[in-house]
């Protein structure tokens, strides 16, 4: 019991003690080197991202939302495409945080706050070897605090503000879980603390300081706060944009202010030409008193796996374990062309129907259905692999047929990469994933260091935070100077920069730009969620779609006249009429469960419900 942990913690005696059990909390931080240890406890389940985050080798945020497919799903990923999850037996909190996974985050993250508390509580007075660190180890633990509690609420929405060690006489029955705002208050009020802190660099320099925190990542997690709390999903109906504007603004201009920049120069242009972009995520931070990379904020470490192994393609061989987190054709389709700076699809309403089958065209794009990858935004080709594209030096034959259909005399050719539904080694969409996997990765680069690191906050995506605030608060010429800054960066040419005076332009805008500039990096995931109301079902993830490519005969030629594209929908099962790709788009999937003997504890104590709606 995670939350009633913290709460009667300090009720049980044979609690307040060091990990080892051998010596007094009090006594511990007589020593210096016991409030190092303690300090270094806040550090503890830090999340995991790359392949070891949420599931196993499977980051499952990023099939949960619509940007990406997994063929021939894991358990855990299947039982939510088939909405067969529950409270008691979901793999999101029960399946335990073995062999370095990340899951269990209720248990996790609230016995974070109770170890951070504990430390805050008695670091005013505890023994220290430099005194200087006092004041920078204050502000990083109230970092953590607000990190952990913002990972909380995004996932089970409002909970109680904890700051302290609850008193033996605490009054548990008046602890309610308060509304999104007020946690997200309590967030920035920790952030602003550590911020104000003038020993807290905002960029460690020393390369073993990867994952202390800075002032750089107070101001990533109060601009999301703030953005999350003023959504659709958690305002309860109060107009916040402007509220959340300036919260947003103001860890946009301090980042600015402070050297953070966005990566626009390419340092090995041999193998990645004049795509930053994709270069940025192929490589590891790197911290210096120089660095190249000035647009990185936190980078999680320790990935323990090459995330090219577990994003492979079949035509690699035994080095390919899965296709693993596949491109859907939605994503594909939300990379605009670079020549005239227009989307692909209508944005407005992308789609003529439901299932996503057949595409509303945006008039004047230049896009051509028969030559559907020329052109694209520089992220298209950093991020997807496509039919013809270039890995590693290597062609990527990624063809993909239907094995129903004919074609008289001609005889079809099968590309090495081709769609296989139901092999895992085998893409279900017709693309596989390239971002954050180095140009030479296949074959040659092993573990953690030989893949890009996952960044979980940078500066384009505070950017883009504080884009979407300013254009829900009116302030759109604002917000879309953000957006074409970044655009810039992805080989849009100034003179077709975005322009729109309406906001319901706008907002359909920065919304396009946050499902390009931050796909595979867990972001659809919420906002797919924090953009609907409370009782809305999640439409945009019910259907997704791949594109199943057939190439004829004709010699040696690679003429793309001789490919027919066809989209195809995902997930389906002859035997059954038309099922959803993904039946966890019902409203009850916005909200994580909290777990039943939590949930049934504190109800019982408090009186109030806990549980989150539909669980």
């Amino acid at each position: 019991m995670a939350l009633a942990g913290i709460s009667v913690t300090s009720c049980n005696d044979s609690l307040d003690v060091t990990p080892d059990g051998r010596l007094p909390i009090e006594e511990a931080f007589q020593d210096p080197k016991g409030t190092a240890a303690a300090f270094k406890t806040c550090f503890n389940h830090l999340p995991r991202r790359g392949m070891r985050g949420v599931y196993f080798w499977t980051n499952a945020r990023i099939p949960l939302s619509d940007e990406a497919f997994v063929n021939a799903a894991s358990f855990a990923v299947n039982d939510c495409y088939e909405g067969r999850t529950t409270a008691d037996n979901d793999w999101r909190w029960s399946i335990g945080h073995v062999g370095g996974f990340d899951a269990m985050y209720w248990e996790r993250y609230w016995g974070q706050i109770r170890t951070i508390n504990e430390f805050l509580k008695y670091l005013p007075t505890a023994a220290l070897t430099t005194e200087s660190d006092r004041a920078v180890w204050e502000a990083e633990a109230k970092i953590l605090r607000a990190f952990f509690m913002n990972e909380l609420i995004k996932l089970h929405g409002p909970l109680p503000v904890v700051k302290e060690v609850f008193a033996l006489d605490y009054d548990f029955a008046s602890l309610g879980r308060g509304t999104y705002r007020e946690n997200a208050e309590a967030i920035i009020e920790d952030c602003n603390d550590a911020i104000a802190c003038e020993s807290l660099p905002w960029r460690w320099t020393n390369p073993n300081y990867k994952m202390r925190m800075n002032k750089a990542m107070a101001c990533a997690i109060k601009a999301e706060a703030a953005l999350f709390a003023a959504s659709p999903l958690n305002n309860e109906g109060e107009d916040m944009w402007e509220w959340a504007y300036d919260v947003c603004k103001d860890s946009y201009n301090k980042l600015i202010n402070n050297g953070y920049e966005l990566y626009t120069t390419v340092h090995d242009p041999a193998n990645y030409g004049d795509n930053p972009y994709q270069e940025l995520f192929a490589l590891q931070q790197d911290l210096s008193t120089n660095p190249r990379d000035r647009e990185t904020i936190f980078q999680f470490t320790g990935q323990g796996t090459n995330m090219s192994y577990f994003n492979a393609l079949p035509s690699y061989g035994d080095y390919a374990y899965c296709a693993g987190l596949c491109p859907t054709q939605e994503l594909v389709d939300a990379y605009d062309m670079i020549s005239t700076g227009k989307s692909v699809l209508n944005l407005e309403q992308p789609y003529l129907d439901e299932t996503h089958l057949q595409p509303n065209y945006n008039e004047g794009s230049g896009y051509d259905p028969a030559k559907p990858y020329e052109g694209r935004d520089k992220r298209f080709y950093a991020t997807v692999l496509y039919n013809g594209a270039q890995r590693g030096g290597k062609v990527a034959n990624i063809f993909t047929y239907d094995p129903e259909h004919k074609a008289g005399s001609r005889r079809r050719q099968d590309g090495a990469d081709r769609i296989k539904v139901g092999d895992m080694k085998y893409t279900a969409t017709g693309y596989y994933r390239l971002k954050h996997l180095p140009i030479d990765s296949y074959g040659s680069l092993t573990g953690e260091e030989g893949d890009g690191g996952t960044r979980y906050y940078r500066l384009g995506g505070v950017m883009l935070d504080f884009a979407e605030a300013a254009i829900e608060a009116g302030h759109i010429d604002e917000g879309l100077k953000a957006i074409n800054d970044i655009r810039h960066r992805a080989g849009f040419d100034p003179s077709v920069d975005l322009k729109t005076s309406d906001k319901n332009q706008a907002r359909l805008l920065v919304r396009h730009e946050r499902q390009v500039e931050l796909a595979y990096e867990e972001n659809r995931y919420f906002d797919q969620i924090r953009w609907c109301l409370p009782d809305e079902d999640i439409q945009d993830v019910k259907y997704s779609t791949g594109m199943n490519i057939l190439r004829w005969d004709v010699g040696n030629t690679t003429d793309l006249d001789h490919y027919s594209y066809e989209r195809i929908l995902l997930n389906q099962n002859e035997s059954e009429d038309l099922r959803p790709t993904r039946k966890c788009y019902v409203s009850k999937y916005k909200r994580y469960p909290i777990p039943l003997n939590e949930a049934s504890l504190f109800e019982s104590i408090t009186g109030d419900k806990w549980q989150n709606p539909g669980w």
